[in-house]
């Protein structure tokens, strides 16, 4: 048995299908003894449930039941705030998210003030004393070139 098939006799028997759907339903049961079987099965097992059903009464109405609610609401006193409960949720609110991005920032900053050695600024020492030095630095490559010029 499909359980789409099976879905389709329960949403039958509840007349939720479409007339379609319902058409259709109507025809399997009457061609197929096995899906006869079941939607009788599904029959009885609906009738019986809905007459057996223990009815469970109401001590008291509808209106007394949320007036009770309304009543115990309306006696309970209402919480006051006081100057310790203020302060602490303007820290919560305020003072913590400043305190947070101004760490952020000073993390930032102190990042920035430390640098990887610049390919661009090469210091270097040689024994002539009338040398002039020229480097070049190719990113692409990697590398660092020097010209030293003695005249």
């Amino acid at each position: 048995m499909k359980p789409s098939i099976e879905l389709k006799l329960q949403a039958f028997l509840d007349q939720e299908l479409p007339p379609a759907d319902a058409q259709e339903v109507t025809e399997l049961i009457e061609r197929d003894p096995q899906w006869r079987s079941l939607f009788q099965e599904l029959q009885t097992t609906k009738s019986l449930i809905s007459q057996n059903e223990p009815e469970a009464p109401l001590t008291e109405t509808r209106d007394w039941y949320w007036k009770g609610i309304h009543d115990r609401l309306e006696d309970t006193p209402a919480v006051e705030r006081t100057r310790g409960s203020l302060a602490l949720s303007w820290a919560i609110r305020w003072a913590l998210p400043i305190a947070g991005a101004t760490a952020l920032f000073a993390a930032m900053l102190i990042r920035s003030g430390t640098s990887t050695i610049d390919p661009f600024h090469h210091e270097v020492e040689t024994s002539l004393d009338q040398a002039k030095l020229i480097s070049f630095y190719a990113p692409q490559a990697g590398m660092t070139v020097f010209w030293v010029d003695t005249q």
